[in-house]
């Protein structure tokens, strides 16, 4: 008896653990970053990409 009422509380104390968990992501918020559009219009990363450019040719004129 002492068997069953453990297996059972067990049981239940799963099932509300794993209903919690699953009401839990309804919060969630997916969002999307256009890396297309922040590569063309972002003047600090023109400005960064040619700097790099420049330190890849210094480079690249030493060997």
């Amino acid at each position: 008896m002492k068997n069953k009422i453990f297996v059972i509380s067990i049981m239940a104390f799963m099932s509300f653990a794993f209903a919690k968990a699953q009401g839990g992501t309804r919060g969630i918020r997916v969002g999307f970053i256009d890396m297309e559009y922040i590569l063309e219009n972002v003047p600090e990363y023109q400005k960064a990409a040619q700097q790099l450019e420049q330190k890849m040719g210094e480079m690249e004129a030493r060997n």
